[in-house]
């Protein structure tokens, strides 16, 4: 999940996360964003 998001990402964007585990502590990573199909409400 994301948080703060003000507006959609954009193919080719790239994205700053910091993902949080318990034992491997924080880890910052970044996420290209590709083109996909879109989803309806079931995952």
């Amino acid at each position: 999940m994301f948080f703060g998001v003000t507006q959609p990402f954009s193919v080719g964007e790239e994205i700053p996360v910091q993902l949080t585990f318990a034992n491997a502590g924080v880890i910052d990573v970044n996420l290209q964003v590709r083109a996909g199909a879109m989803h309806g409400g079931d995952h």
